[in-house]
């Protein structure tokens, strides 16, 4: 299920937390909201990869999540904000951050130290390939959020999903996606957990 939108209103609908956030491609509308809500991230709507701004070069790089502020999208011309719709959130004060993967009622857990270092602690996809700045530790889960994964999996029709959210300071579990087809293997490790929760799904589907 790659609609964004759909996604945070089947989070909401199930008692899980998500950030405010605003879809749009309106300059007026897009400042208000970053004028309420002050600190707002910007992310893609649908595209994950794009050719680097003024690179003659085929390469796609990866869009990630960042901090707009109100001088930016005031910079920008109507036409350029226009031809761009995009997700804006107000920004989540995080504690750390929190991937589950989970197949049908079952899942896993790692925490993502992602506000060890600030080149993560926006996204902290922009550190992982750094030895030793963002580590992913096995920790346990309450029984609420295997029941929220099991639930969102079986409103979406998927039968596995990788899970991200962020955890505040005040301990408050924040919902902002799930990727049907994320990479989990470099969660592996040595203990290969994650194998085993898709090897042992795949075989009760395939004995249903």
């Amino acid at each position: 299920m790659p609609d964004k939108l759909t996604q945070l209103d089947v989070a909401r609908s199930l008692g899980c937390a998500i950030p405010d956030t605003l879809i749009s491609c309106d300059k007026a509308e897009i400042i208000a909201f970053i004028q309420a809500f002050g600190r707002t991230i910007v992310k893609p709507l649908s595209i994950s990869f794009a050719p680097a701004y003024g690179s003659d070069d085929a390469t796609l790089i990866s869009i990630m999540a960042n901090l707009v502020t109100v001088a930016e999208i005031s910079a920008a011309s109507d036409e350029q904000v226009a031809t761009f719709p995009a997700i804006y959130q107000a920004y989540v004060e995080k504690s750390y951050e929190l991937r589950v993967v989970a197949f049908g009622d079952a899942c896993l857990g790692f925490r993502i130290d992602s506000q060890a270092s600030p080149r993560s602690a926006i996204d902290w996809r922009r550190a992982e390939r750094l030895p030793g700045i963002v580590g992913r530790e096995p920790v346990p889960l309450p029984p609420e959020m295997q029941d929220f994964t099991g639930a969102f999996l079986r409103r979406s029709h998927l039968h596995s999903g990788v899970f991200d959210f962020a955890v505040t300071p005040d301990g408050k579990t924040v919902f902002f996606e799930c990727n049907p087809s994320g990479q989990w293997a470099d969660l592996d490790g040595t203990h290969g957990s994650v194998t085993r929760l898709f090897a042992d799904g795949f075989e009760s589907l395939l004995s249903s």
